[in-house]
């Protein structure tokens, strides 16, 4: 099951990773548009324009003239160092914005979609399902707690998705996957940790997900991951053997000895369970994940996204 073609779906946050790997997903069997703030990009088949997510004046007219049937809010400040930094600008960009486009999508019985974040809990327990009361231990972790329950007090309609996603990035934006692949073609050496643990997922199939959740009108949390819990290093080593890269040059390093870098937890694997059993999605883990990531190399528009 699919967004139909006759959805219009607007990606808040159009220029950032998950928003060009969404569209790209999504382009070919509906209408897509991006919604940029200050970079704007060009993708083949897909229309952009600048939105203003400040302003609920502002915004209200950009949605009556582009007249989305759903909206995928990806706009966040994700840095964890910036978000500590600058705790009010988290808070402005994390919580106050997404408020604002959940409560638009209210007034205009407009279906939305919220990303979030897998970085909500102490990672004290070895996986989270969406039962578990979160417990944040960093700025942007609890601006993105705080944004989810705003938005759901705003819209109760909304789905928020957990989610710790990678893809094809761009020139101005790497993933982590495109940091560990682009380091090893040129025999860099890459340092990753051998003790924060995660769950990471394809956009591609990520977005899959969603759709089917949209599908059968679901809402509330979901958490959208892969099936495979593993750490940093073995992501990485996962992804140099898959592409024929010289593994050796990745060193397992600990968390513990960047004393320079804020808290952050070092577990956030979350259960996909939910999503799985409700959809009947078989996710996958990371070998599966990685052959449709070598697959969008040869998709037209996956090889734009990287020359963006």
């Amino acid at each position: 099951m699919e967004i139909s073609k006759r959805e219009k779906v607007l990606i808040t946050g159009g220029s950032g990773l998950f928003a060009v790997n969404c569209a790209a997903a999504l382009s070919e069997r509906t209408d897509v548009v991006l919604g940029f703030h200050k970079k704007k990009i060009e993708l083949t088949g897909i229309n952009g324009v600048s939105i203003d997510l400040e302003s609920l004046d502002n915004l209200r007219n950009s949605i009556s003239k582009i007249k989305p049937t759903l909206i995928i809010h990806t706009v966040a400040l994700a840095s964890v160092e910036t978000c500590e930094a600058n705790p009010f600008l988290a808070e402005y960009v994390n919580i106050n914005l997404a408020a604002n486009v959940a409560l638009v999508t209210k007034e205009n019985g407009i279906r939305f979609v919220f990303i979030s974040t897998d970085q909500l809990f102490d990672g004290q327990k070895p996986i989270y399902s969406e039962l578990d009361e979160a417990s944040p231990i960093n700025v942007y972790g609890r601006t993105k707690a705080k944004a989810e329950k705003e938005v759901l007090s705003v819209n109760e309609n909304t789905l928020v998705i957990r989610t710790n996603f990678f893809g094809w990035g761009t020139s101005y934006r790497s993933s982590f996957s495109d940091l560990i692949i682009s380091s090893l073609r040129n025999n860099k050496p890459v340092f990753l940790f051998n003790d924060v643990f995660y769950t990471p997922i394809i956009v591609q199939t990520l977005v899959e997900c969603i759709e089917k959740l949209i599908n059968i009108n679901q809402k509330g949390l979901f958490n959208i991951v892969g099936d495979e819990k593993l750490s940093k290093y073995d992501f990485g080593m996962e992804v140099a053997e898959f592409f024929e890269l010289n593994h050796k040059l990745i060193h397992s390093v600990s968390i513990m000895e960047r004393r320079d870098l804020v808290v952050r937890p070092h577990n956030m694997s979350l259960s996909n369970h939910k999503v799985s059993s409700m959809t009947g999605i078989s996710i996958g883990g990371i070998k599966s994940q990685l052959i449709l990531m070598k697959k969008q190399l040869e998709i037209n528009i996956y090889k734009e996204i990287q020359f963006l």
